[in-house]
């Protein structure tokens, strides 16, 4: 046995317990170094995949098989992924999971080794709202065709309501859409239709309706012009009145024309109805009409 006084046994205690810490610390270091190894390890494991136009469920059990990973998902999420084709050689998984995932509707997420897939929040887009450009302020003049301006002459704008008149100087002022249509009228003359196309100021000619203006009316003893008219004219063809049953050329006219009133006063054969235009118009001339056959003036048309 070996003794030991008590300054021996201090500095022998003293030498253990180093020897013993000095140990348990590489021990501890060593461990901590394995634990660093496999850790490392398990993120950065290698995958290599060579397939073309396949499904990602595919992709995804190559990838399981090759790796510790496991994947997340319904059936119903991967019916509206697309068919990928990937060609790699020992990439790291995170490389291989950015091609998989690449213009998919799909995205994931990485907890632990567990994969979870999920739908991409679609970013809603911006609501495309049409700004039509500012209407165009067009002036302009209005003349007939002595170049006399005329005014009251309508202005408005083709397919739309409303408008403007010009003023006592045939001037006038409209704001427009772009590539508008303007329209011209007043009464008497023909219609113009103008494009604005870019225009600010536009003068415009009426010339007047001379189809309307220049038709010939028989009037009492001779022929007017429509246009220097201003009674009422009516007729009746001999179409109308040749199949009636009546013995009087007046009597024909009974109901034929607007304003005439032809009344029978007798029941006798032959009889001349009486006649009235527009009631009675005359005060001393007397209210029977005048009749005119072949330019000779009669109040008996019989």
């Amino acid at each position: 046995m070996q003794l030991f006084d008590s300054c021996q046994f201090t500095q022998w205690l003293q030498k253990s317990l180093f020897k013993t810490l000095l140990i348990m610390n590489l021990t501890t270091a060593f461990l901590f170094a394995i634990c660093v190894s496999a850790n490392a390890k398990g993120f950065s494991q290698q995958v290599s995949l060579s397939e073309r136009n396949t499904s990602l469920e595919k992709v995804f059990k190559e990838i399981n098989r090759q790796t510790s990973y496991t994947f997340v998902y319904t059936e119903s999420l991967l019916k509206k992924s697309k068919n990928i084709s990937i060609n790699v050689q020992n990439a790291p998984i995170e490389q291989v999971l950015e091609i998989c995932f690449k213009e998919q509707p799909l995205t994931y997420t990485i907890l632990n080794k567990m994969v979870v897939i999920k739908e991409k929040d679609l970013i809603p887009q911006k609501e495309i709202v049409y700004t039509p450009p500012p209407p165009i302020n067009i002036q302009g003049k209005v003349a007939n065709e002595k170049g006399e301006p005329l005014a009251g002459v309508s202005v408005s704008i083709v397919g739309e309501k409303g408008g403007v008149s010009t003023d006592d100087r045939g001037n006038f002022s409209i704001a427009v859409p772009e590539n508008a249509v303007l329209s011209f009228s007043y009464v008497g003359y023909k219609t113009v239709t103008v494009p604005v196309k870019g225009k600010i100021s536009i003068e415009i000619t009426l010339n007047p309706e001379v189809s309307s203006l220049n038709d010939v009316v028989v009037v009492g003893y001779g022929t007017q012009k429509r246009k220097d008219l201003t009674g009422s004219v009516a007729s009746v063809g001999s179409k109308e009145i040749k199949d009636l049953a009546v013995s009087r050329v007046d009597q024909a006219l009974l109901g034929k024309v607007a304003g005439v009133q032809v009344k029978a006063v007798s029941g006798a054969p032959g009889a001349a109805p009486q006649i009235r235009i527009r009631g009675i118009g005359s005060i001393s001339a007397g209210a029977d009409p005048l009749f005119v056959v072949d330019g000779f003036p009669t109040d008996n048309i019989q």
